[in-house]
């Protein structure tokens, strides 16, 4: 206000030092603004925070050899030099701290960038139908790489873990011939499986329709990448609370993070496409009709014992009607 400036202008007291030498500077500044008149005091004890932990102990000693009083203050440009320098050290170890987070942090975003590309894909095109086909190839191929056997002529039970596999993932009854693993290669046995199995989709895209498929294939993928993608960030959270420790068996906290996050993440998005590609095949289309005729069944069938009821009732009536009269004669 008005008169402040003849009075010497603003004068900032501060009890005590800040971690952050910016802090300390806006509130220099704050005195002095515009060139208008200020000044500026720091009263600083060897029991505060900052002194206590960065240097404290040898400013006492200084102290104690100079023989100075407790009460008595101190004005030196070593002191001053001495806050600075445990200030820069609070300010290097803050920022050691913000960067490992941050370290940690870029691990997720990574991660966030094909979730959310996929996201964009379900919401900006009008159809996914490729994409969905593309998971039920990479589905099919790592189950395929899985249970194929090194040797056939042997390993007969991975031949039918590999069939009951395909049959629960296609919703079909899926046979393969173990004759034909020992006289085809592996890629042509591959190949055969991925016609069968995009011609099992399409006659399920014939039988529900195309405009209605794309709808499902859309609602089913977001569905399942929000369900998932919920389920991974919980577990990432569980492993960036006790990767810590790893420092301890000698191993780098945030390498450690970023393997197994990875690991964490390709499970996730494995789940995620075989859950949609199996959904899919087995979503059924009950269409208006087949209600309405099943409703017309039942209607019959309710009324039919209503009048079986009714015959029941009209005979117990008659019975003691009779039992009655036979009373009144007597």
């Amino acid at each position: 206000g008005s008169g402040i400036t003849d009075l010497g202008g603003l004068f900032i007291l501060a009890t005590e030092r800040h971690e952050a030498r910016r802090i300390d500077n806006q509130l220099r500044g704050r005195s002095g603004r515009q060139g208008d008149p200020g000044e500026s005091q720091f009263y600083v004890s060897l029991e505060d925070e900052l002194m206590r932990i960065f240097g404290g102990d040898t400013i006492k000693r200084v102290l104690t050899t100079l023989k100075i009083s407790e009460d008595e203050p101190i004005e030196h440009p070593l002191l001053s030099r001495a806050i600075e320098g445990a200030q820069k050290k609070v300010e290097a170890y803050n920022f050691s701290i913000r960067k490992n987070l941050l370290d940690y942090d870029n691990v997720l975003e990574v991660q966030r960038e094909p979730i959310y590309s996929d996201i964009d894909k379900i919401f900006k095109y009008e159809s996914i139908k490729s994409e969905i086909i593309d998971m039920l190839k990479d589905v099919i191929e790592k189950k395929f790489l899985t249970y194929y056997p090194k040797n056939p002529e042997t390993e007969e039970q991975d031949i039918n873990e590999l069939q009951n596999s395909l049959s629960q993932l296609l919703n079909k009854n899926i046979k393969l011939d173990v004759n034909s693993f020992l006289k085809v290669s592996k890629e042509q046995i591959l190949n055969d499986i991925l016609e069968n199995a995009q011609q099992i989709y399409e006659d399920k895209e014939k039988y529900i329709g195309p405009e209605l498929m794309r709808k499902v294939e859309k609602y089913v993928f977001l569905h399942f990448i929000n369900y998932h993608w919920k389920d991974h960030l919980y577990a990432m959270d569980g492993l960036k609370e006790g990767i810590g420790l790893r420092a301890y068996g000698q191993q780098d906290p945030l390498m450690a993070y970023q393997v197994e996050g990875h690991d964490l993440f390709d499970n996730m998005l494995a789940n995620i496409e075989e859950d949609t590609v199996k959904t899919i095949l087995r979503i059924e289309i009950q269409k208006e009709e087949t209600k309405q005729n099943k409703k017309e069944e039942e209607k019959p069938k309710k009324d039919s014992q209503e009048t079986s009821i009714s015959k029941e009732e009209r005979q117990k009536r008659r019975q003691l009607e009779k039992k009655l009269k036979k009373k009144r004669k007597l």
